[in-house]
């Protein structure tokens, strides 16, 4: 049986949103910058966990980032997927 353990990017909360829109910021599907706040914003669910996991640890807490949490509560990031032949 396998269980899910929560890590420190499970455990991220955004404690003040950003009330700009993803869509009105400039940049790609892991980076935008907003102009009101004149920070980039890091789309964490568009990235490897261990890319986001990385990110979060080098920014010490001072990081603006968006993220879908799953059901069970764990972030959603990008993983490559392993594509196996079958018989």
């Amino acid at each position: 049986m396998m269980t899910s353990r929560k890590n420190g990017l499970d455990l991220l909360h955004i404690p003040r949103p950003c009330p700009v829109g993803w869509e009105q910021m400039a940049g790609n599907d892991q980076v935008r910058y907003c102009a009101a706040c004149r920070k980039k914003v890091y789309n964490l669910s568009k990235m490897t966990r261990g890319q986001a996991e990385a990110l979060v640890a080098a920014s010490h807490g001072d990081l603006c980032a968006r993220f879908v949490r799953l059901p069970d509560g764990t972030v959603q990031t990008e993983e490559p997927h392993s594509h196996l032949a079958g018989c």
